[in-house]
């Protein structure tokens, strides 16, 4: 499996946690998906922020919005 796909497996993931629990933390998502640290989690955030994807809404304690588009 590339990188590339394995990236978008953990991104699809990912997304399909936040719409089941929109207040899920990265202790969450990372005790979810296997093989995959907090750190891991911050770094698929962090890409499915900049394409827009998702969005925090609030500080620590918020929550996710998946964005369309």
């Amino acid at each position: 499996m590339t990188t590339q796909m394995t990236t978008q497996i953990i991104s699809e993931k990912i997304l399909q946690l936040i719409k089941e629990d929109a207040s899920i933390s990265r202790k969450q998502l990372a005790e979810k998906i296997s093989n995959i640290t907090e750190d891991g989690i911050k770094y698929h955030l962090d890409k499915l922020k900049e394409a827009r994807k998702i969005k925090r809404i609030g500080g620590t304690r918020g929550i996710w919005k998946i964005l369309n588009g």
